[in-house]
């Protein structure tokens, strides 16, 4: 029975292990432009990473403002991109913020 204990406890350990891993690779991810999901054509700068893009509004848009003068493009198109890196960026810390708690309860 404690062999089984241990086993799980050492399951468990490996689960947390591999989840912090993760929440600290999507931290870390946040900053590198080769790794925003907003960038969803080539009308969003490829110098801009997901917190540039969640933080300002202008450099997100800075490459479409002649797409945008003419109606090529709808702005709402911008701010439905621009709410969703700010989501992302929330839940980001967010989940990083539970796995802490997660892991000073089992203590």
């Amino acid at each position: 029975m404690k062999e089984s204990q241990t086993e799980k406890r050492g399951t468990v350990d490996y689960i947390y292990m591999l989840q912090r891993v993760i929440a600290i690779f999507s931290a870390i991810s946040v900053f590198f432009p080769f790794m925003n999901p907003t960038r969803i054509c080539s009308l969003v700068n490829e110098n801009t990473s997901l917190f540039t893009a969640a933080v300002s509004y202008s450099t997100l848009t800075s490459e479409a403002g002649r797409a945008l003068r003419m109606n090529w493009l709808s702005p709402r198109a911008f701010y439905v991109l621009y709410a969703g890196a700010v989501v992302e960026l929330i839940e980001t810390r967010t989940s990083e913020e539970e796995d802490d708690v997660h892991h000073s309860d089992r203590r």
